[in-house]
């Protein structure tokens, strides 16, 4: 995933249970980038993102109102844990997230409504025994032969 603070392509890490999906409304929860890709389609109302993560890590990501309250926007989990701790910085950001959205000059989608984030564990995850289940199966088809 792209996070629009780093600059760099991550996948995400949440402590446990974490969310499986997040929704925004009123144009909340678009990363900066994309909302200005994604600026020129004038009818679009929502935007879907499916995202993997690995588990366990150590950033919580409420879902519901709280997500709301934490105004992400998709910044990865190394940035939300060294500079969301940050009050002053976290405000700051906060901030300039607010003046892009307030801003009608600023290219985004002008009739998006809804955006949702729905989080997949990544299959290769060292916490998730699926592949190792998997791997026992195939040992057990060969001794079968």
């Amino acid at each position: 995933m792209w996070c629009g603070l780093c600059h760099t392509c991550n996948i995400l890490q949440f402590e446990e249970p974490g969310p499986e999906v997040v929704t925004f409304y009123e144009g909340r929860g678009l990363p900066r980038h994309y909302s200005e890709t994604l600026a020129p389609l004038q009818h679009l109302q929502s935007v879907h993102f499916t995202v993997q993560k690995r588990t366990p890590g150590k950033i919580s990501l409420l879902s519901g109102v709280a997500a709301k309250d934490t105004f992400w926007h998709g910044e990865c989990s190394s940035c939300m844990e060294m500079v969301y701790n940050d009050e002053t910085f976290y405000q700051d950001w906060t901030m300039k997230k607010q003046k892009f959205l307030d801003d009608p000059e600023k290219p985004k989608p002008p009739r998006l409504e809804k955006v949702e984030w729905v989080f997949r564990k990544l299959l290769d995850d060292p916490g998730d025994n699926h592949l190792s289940d998997l791997e026992d199966i195939s040992d057990d088809e060969e001794e079968i032969e």
